[in-house]
């Protein structure tokens, strides 16, 4: 009849659900995504990851149209209900609804609809913090080649993924470094590079004689730090973000890291590369510093919000646990490297299995989502971006069946 129809993919109730917008006319066509009546989300082919960010895709585009005309029951609905329905869906795995017991479900009663689910779909999210593989850290180029001569020339890493515009490289165990073209990133190369990666070895004057003789501009020269038990020194990548190594050393202050870390090996240049890197300089453990005006909310944000544990407390920075190798370090930007800036040109990832699960836990806060989840339209991951207290991208990303990922996909499996 002369309609012109736009096509919103709505993943959630089933993988394949659509919803139509008939933007002349105003008219939304929610099909099963919402119907006055029982909301299904308890069958087997829901994801409620999916779910919610479909919901808070179509609030984003609340003002296009003014009713909708869903699948079932009434014809009309005003598009207010959309918001309850957003709302709803992260009260539920919030805990803050009540509910009734309907046929071995849960059901939770809103206003104009309920929502039916099993209850070991809310339980699984809210029963604990989901597991984390490894730790990613993404840092942005001008000149990518460049930086990739570095990292696998002089730092002798191994590269694990090319995507072609991004590169990922195997720091140790359960850490790794990936470098983005600025180009096709987040983030610009000229943002302030507002972090520090840590690179943990026992190895630490062979590594300055080394990098030294590489001619690697530094920061300063290797010594013993004088507020906190480390011994180290920072160097500088080609395009000035600080890389230091360091070792922390035999101390009280240290004893709760040394455990984490008891019995990990580190990993040492690849067999066969024809990197430089002496065979006897290894990588033990990796931390990602981060720099902040209000360190009491990032370590609430880390501890509370991601389960993270206090590792080492050194006053004015923090060592948090994140994955068997990986770690995340909180500074008080006054006595730091680096001072407190709005953009930054780095983005933290967490790799897990359980990306949906930590998206619906962390989308159920109230989390500010600079990327909903989903599936990658050019690269096989599936991932999702929010932020921390200090507006650091955090990212949370799922490496999909595929030749592409083969390679981190294997070390990855080898560490569960």
């Amino acid at each position: 009849g002369g309609r012109a129809l736009e096509v919103i993919a709505a993943p959630g109730h089933s993988p394949g659900q659509i919803c139509l917008l008939d933007g002349r006319n105003r008219i939304l066509f929610s099909g099963d995504h919402f119907f006055p009546g029982p909301l299904y989300a308890h069958a087997p082919d829901v994801n409620m990851a999916d779910y919610i960010a479909s919901n808070r895709k179509l609030l984003r585009r609340l003002d296009e149209f003014d009713r909708l005309c869903p699948g079932h029951n009434d014809p009309w609905v005003d598009k207010d209900v959309l918001p309850r329905v957003s709302k709803a869906f992260e009260m539920i795995f919030s805990g803050r609804p009540k509910y009734a017991e309907d046929s071995g479900l849960h059901r939770y009663e809103f206003e104009g609809f309920d929502v039916l689910i099993r209850g070991e779909q809310v339980e699984s999210v809210r029963a604990g913090y989901p597991p984390v593989s490894a730790n990613l850290v993404f840092f942005y180029y001008r000149d990518l080649e460049n930086a990739k001569r570095f990292y696998e020339d002089i730092l002798g890493l191994e590269r694990v993924l090319d995507y072609g515009f991004a590169v990922i490289y195997r720091i140790t165990r359960t850490s790794y470094l990936g470098l983005v073209d600025e180009s096709r990133g987040m983030h610009r190369a000229p943002e302030p590079k507002s972090v520090t990666l840590s690179f943990v070895t026992e190895e630490i004057d062979g590594w300055y004689e080394y990098l030294k003789s590489c001619e690697v501009s530094m920061h300063g020269p290797v010594s013993d730090a004088t507020r906190h038990a480390t011994r180290g020194f920072v160097a500088f990548d080609p395009e000035g973000y600080f890389l230091e190594f360091e070792r922390f050393l035999d101390h009280p202050e240290n004893a709760a890291l040394h455990a984490v870390l008891e019995g990990r090996e580190a990993v040492y240049a690849a067999e066969g590369a024809s990197s430089g890197r002496p065979a006897n300089l290894g990588l033990l453990a990796n931390v990602i510093w981060l720099y902040y005006r209000d360190v009491p909310a990032a370590q609430e944000f880390y501890e509370q919000t991601l389960g993270a544990k206090l590792l080492v407390d050194q006053g004015f920075a923090k060592v948090y646990s994140s994955s068997a190798t990986g770690f995340i370090g909180i500074v008080d930007e006054a006595q730091g490297l680096h001072r407190f800036s709005e953009d930054k040109a780095v983005t933290v990832a967490l790799i897990t299995d359980s990306v949906d699960a930590w998206y619906v836990r962390l989308a159920s806060q109230g989390l500010t989502m600079k990327e909903e989840i989903g599936d990658g339209a050019s690269i096989p991951v599936r991932a999702f971006v929010t932020l921390d207290p200090g507006g650091y991208y955090l990212e949370f990303d799922h490496f999909l069946d595929d030749e592409m990922n083969r390679k981190i996909s294997s070390y990855l499996n080898k560490e569960k």
